[in-house]
C-alpha cells in the first residue's frame, strides 16, 4: 500500500468513526473527526504535488496555492474546509460543548464533498469503502 492509499484509508476510518459518534449524539467529536478526515485527504493531495505538510494552517494555505488557485479544486469546498478548521479547533480546545446536530451533519456532508472532489486527483478506488 502506498502512502497516498494509506492516508485515504486513515481518512476513511476517521469519517466512518465520525458517522458512528454522530449517530450516538457526540456531535463535538463527530465535528473533529470529520475535519481530520478532510485534513488527511488534503495531505494526500499535497503529497501528489510533492509537498509534505503537517500543520493545519499550512495545509489550508498549500491546498489553496496548489489546487484552488490553479483552478483544479472547487473553491467553495476549499473555503468551507478552511472554516471547518476553525470549527475543529473549537471542538477540540474550547471549553464549550454546545455543538449541535445540524453543524455536525454539515461537517459530514462537507467531508463527503471534499472526498468526491479529491477523487479527481486521487485514485477513486482508494475511496471504495465510502
Amino acid at each position: 500500500m502506498d502512502e497516498i492509499e494509506s492516508l485515504v484509508k486513515i481518512a476513511l476510518d476517521n469519517y466512518e468513526t465520525s458517522l458512528m459518534v454522530f449517530e450516538s449524539g457526540k456531535y463535538r467529536i463527530s465535528i473533529a473527526l470529520s475535519y481530520y478526515a478532510m485534513f488527511t485527504v488534503g495531505k494526500a493531495l499535497l503529497l501528489l504535488k510533492g509537498v509534505q505538510i503537517n500543520k493545519h494552517k499550512g495545509l489550508v494555505n498549500k491546498l489553496g496555492s496548489y489546487y484552488v488557485k490553479e483552478g483544479e479544486f472547487n473553491p467553495e469546498i476549499a473555503k468551507k474546509f478552511s472554516r471547518a478548521k476553525t470549527l475543529r479547533e473549537n471542538a477540540s480546545y474550547a471549553m464549550i460543548d454546545d455543538f449541535d446536530k445540524n453543524t455536525a451533519q454539515e461537517m459530514l456532508e462537507l467531508t463527503e464533498d471534499f472526498f468526491n472532489e479529491s477523487k479527481k486527483y486521487i485514485n477513486p478506488n482508494y475511496f471504495d469503502s465510502l
